[in-house]
């Protein structure tokens, strides 16, 4: 799988109505962006020409995700890059676009579903894999304020990785395999473009948030270096054993990570 980004909410109690669930065909413009996919109660709704790649790996994905939205009473907003990869800084230029936001496509995003749906826009999570995780970090530094945490996993900011933000510091757990060789913790040159290390963007990130020294614990599968700040924000760094894999028990684990931080 190449990249996988999503925003994760916690469902209100009321239930959709039929009208919300009416989109037509051809899909509903948000902008000059499209939302991808809704995920809400359990059911799927297209309305958008940003359609996902098919790909067998990514049906897989959803069928855990259904279990995961059941178990936590969640929605789940899945996203899709303007390119075959996310526009964001220093990327590789092949397959991507300058000329393309993606911080105003997620400002719409999160616009258009909170129109749409019944959500709670307090307890927003923003998760993503591989070059999905790079779009997550870019969302934590700077539109923190739009999201209660962010779990990128396997992801990282390509070089150079910058040396602060523009929005406050917020909760962030980092999810990463010991041995991943597609992204590894050291980066890697891509075409014009090289990953950053991930142990200079946790350093980073906790610098900028004045987070205090990391406590080790361990958590089912994961050995993770947990910081807090004065303001009750959390930065895990959490590493499992493996490669480059994704794991919806990770985001699982994330969001219960979260809720016992006090930050759902």
């Amino acid at each position: 799988m190449r990249m996988f980004a999503a925003i994760v909410s916690k469902r209100v109690a009321q239930p959709l109505d039929k009208a919300s669930m009416r989109f037509g065909v051809g899909g509903v413009r948000v902008g000059d962006c499209k939302i991808t996919r809704v995920r809400f109660d359990h059911r799927v709704e297209e309305f958008s020409q940003r359609s996902p790649s098919p790909q067998a790996d990514g049906q897989l994905v959803w069928q855990q995700s259904d279990a995961m939205a059941r178990k936590l009473n969640v929605a789940i907003i899945a996203t899709k890059s303007a390119d075959d990869d996310w526009s964001i800084p220093h990327a590789p230029s092949d397959g991507t676009r300058r000329d393309v936001d993606e911080l105003a496509y997620f400002d719409r995003v999160l616009e258009d579903a909170a129109r749409r749906f019944p959500i709670d826009r307090s307890r927003l999570v923003m998760t993503g894999f591989s070059a999905g995780a790079m779009m997550v970090w870019t969302l934590a530094c700077h539109r923190s304020q739009l999201f209660a945490g962010f779990v990128p996993i396997a992801g990282t900011f390509w070089r150079p990785t910058p040396a602060t933000c523009t929005t406050p510091p917020t909760s962030v757990i980092h999810i990463h395999g010991d041995r991943d060789k597609t992204v590894p913790l050291d980066g890697r040159r891509v075409n014009d473009a090289r990953q950053g290390r991930v142990h200079d963007v946790i350093a980073m990130y906790s610098r900028f948030g004045s987070f205090a020294q990391p406590v080790a614990h361990r958590t089912r599968g994961l050995r993770c270096q947990k910081q807090r700040n004065a303001n009750g924000h959390v930065l895990s760094f959490c590493l499992y054993r493996g490669g480059h894999t994704f794991n919806i028990r990770h985001i699982r684990q994330a969001w219960t990570l979260l809720v016992a931080a006090g930050r759902l």
